[in-house]
Formats: C-alpha cells, sequence, structure tokens
C-alpha cells in the first residue's frame, strides 16, 4: 500500500544497541552505554510512513546495520490511545501512545505532521 506521506525521523528505541559501531569508536562506547542505561534507550535515524489505517516506523540503513535487533514498527490506527506533542529546543517530539506503551519520535516541522497524523485518525475513525 502507498503511504500518504513519508517524514524523515529520529525515534527512540530501548533496542538500540550498538555493539559492532563501538569497537570503532570507544569513546562513543561510554557515552551511548551510559545513555542507554540513564534513558532506556537511544534515538535512531530513520522513517515515519503515515497510511490511511497506520502508521509504520523504521530505521535506516545505517542504523539497521549498526543496531541488529531494530525491527520495523507497524501500529495500527485502532490500537492508537493518543498522540501528543511535547515542545522542545530544537526538533519537536510527537508521543504516539499505544497498546499500553509509546514510541517517540522527532522530526521536523514536528506540529504539522502531527496534525496529518491526526487528520488520518479522524478518518479512519469515521470510516470504521
Amino acid at each position: 500500500m502507498i503511504p500518504i506521506m513519508i517524514r524523515k525521523i529520529n525515534y527512540f528505541s530501548s533496542e538500540a544497541l550498538i555493539y559492532y559501531w563501538l569497537q570503532y569508536h570507544f569513546a562513543i562506547l561510554l557515552v551511548s552505554l551510559a545513555t542507554k542505561k540513564v534513558s532506556g534507550g537511544m534515538w535512531v535515524g530513520g522513517v515515519c510512513e503515515l497510511h490511511f489505517d497506520r502508521l509504520v516506523i523504521g530505521s535506516n540503513s545505517l542504523n539497521q546495520k549498526i543496531h541488529e535487533s531494530l525491527k520495523q514498527l507497524e501500529i495500527k490506527f485502532g490500537d492508537i490511545e493518543g498522540v501528543l506533542l511535547e515542545k522542545k529546543f530544537t526538533t519537536d517530539v510527537i508521543i504516539i501512545k499505544f497498546s499500553g506503551t509509546e514510541v517517540r519520535i522527532r522530526c521536523w516541522k514536528a506540529e504539522k505532521f502531527m496534525s496529518n497524523i491526526l487528520l488520518a485518525l479522524q478518518q479512519f475513525e469515521s470510516h470504521n
């Protein structure tokens, strides 16, 4: 199915593991492991596809090579419990709550992207 919109994003993943990259970047190892330990995950570059009935979030090819455990995340609109915007200094964060958990994505023009997600959600709910 062809997506309505594709947006380059960073998303927060608790599954981001950095084993192979770190053998080349020892200084980054200490910072990355400390970041994951303190925050429970890491920000990962990727894309978010907005479809008529779901969101599909996946990592870019570089992150797929570095973080072996990352999987594509598909969030069906029927599972979404809420969509919030968290204002930040640079790029804002969209929080998508679903199935008792949440995913955080950040991108340029996050407020506009969030309004497109909410519009698609409204249209989905009006047809179901």
